[in-house]
């Protein structure tokens, strides 16, 4: 039995870990205008890095990653709504060129 000495390692090249995290946070309320005395937030951490939370409708931007927890659940399902499976996963359709593609989905318009 020959044995060959390998010169790199699988794990440095593609990591198999991923650690995703969601933190719903209570936070003392400093908006003077607010009558709750505390609001409940979400974010997201990917692997130690804040996930911005820009993506979802409502959600401004925050250097927490924070977003109001009503306002991300709604977003969150106003997104699922607008999701096509079957189009998604089946449909006939081509890249277009230019790629202007900017939300992940293909066209809607079957080539």
């Amino acid at each position: 039995m020959t044995f060959i000495k390998q010169k790199w390692v699988v794990s440095h090249i593609a990591p198999f870990a991923t650690n995703l995290v969601a933190q719903v946070l209570t936070c003392p309320n400093t908006h003077s205008y607010s009558s709750s005395s505390s609001s409940t937030h979400i974010r997201w951490i990917l692997n130690d890095a804040v996930v911005p939370l820009t993506g979802v409708k409502g959600c401004a931007p925050d250097k927490n990653g924070l977003c109001d927890l009503p306002t991300y659940i709604n977003g969150t399902k106003e997104r699922i709504a607008q999701v096509d499976y079957q189009h998604d996963c089946f449909a006939n359709y081509s890249i277009p060129d230019p790629d202007t593609i900017i939300d992940g989905r293909y066209p809607t318009t079957a080539a």
